[in-house]
């Protein structure tokens, strides 16, 4: 049986748990990222790995299940950490595309479930994730309705997110900026193309723990 990313990854901690999450055994990877492990014959059985800086896998298995297993190795891939995150404005994000509200409006719409399944998508690879969600308008109309609407907005991502399945223990805060954190030149009374404004309409990921989680 072997983890896998691109290549080998040694030291992933492996365990086999009871149907009550009892441990049963527990081992490392070796160097070529091979383990062995002997289960004890039970009725449901769970394995899970994980190591820092790499997704967790888990699972949970029958004794049909089991018996497939013996015929052929596990191949499994942990995903790394640092493929789903960027560095934006100072601070470590999920790297996720830019989406857009509909002007004036809070409701999450269609054209943003893509990027924001890759959000629940992420958090179900690494559960150890802990996100602030920020949102942030452009300059245009009242600094107050600003606020308030982007503050709507961060709450209808967190409520997407948790319909979704992601646990509220994820989700640190949702707070949103209004204008108050304009990237360019384009703050109130300064005369600025829409493409540039639109610059300032953006969503954040950050990932609170990331160097907890990195190591």
């Amino acid at each position: 049986m072997k983890p896998q990313y691109d290549e080998p990854i040694a030291g992933v901690e492996v365990k086999v748990l009871d149907n009550n999450g009892g441990l049963l055994s527990q081992m490392f990877t070796k160097e070529d990222g091979t383990y062995q492990v002997e289960i004890p014959y039970t009725d449901i059985v769970s394995m899970e790995m994980i190591k820092d800086g790499y997704s967790t896998f888990r699972e949970t298995y029958n004794p049909k299940e089991l018996e497939e297993l013996q015929k052929a190795p596990l191949q499994v891939q942990l995903a790394s950490l640092s493929d789903i995150v960027k560095e934006k404005e100072g601070k470590k994000v999920l790297n996720v595309n830019n989406f857009f509200f509909e002007t004036g409006k809070s409701n999450v719409n269609i054209a943003m479930t893509a990027e924001l399944d890759k959000v629940v998508d992420a958090i179900k690879k690494f559960p150890e994730l802990r996100i602030s969600i920020e949102t942030h308008t452009d300059s245009k109309g009242g600094s107050s309705s600003n606020k308030r609407i982007s503050e709507k907005r961060s709450q209808a991502i967190k409520a997407y997110l948790l319909s979704n399945g992601v646990s509220s223990e994820n989700i640190t805060k949702a707070v949103g900026y209004g204008e108050e954190k304009i990237i360019n030149n384009c703050t109130n009374g300064v005369y600025c193309l829409d493409f540039l404004h639109k610059q300032n309409l953006r969503t954040l990921f950050v990932i609170d723990n990331y160097d907890a989680i990195s190591q």
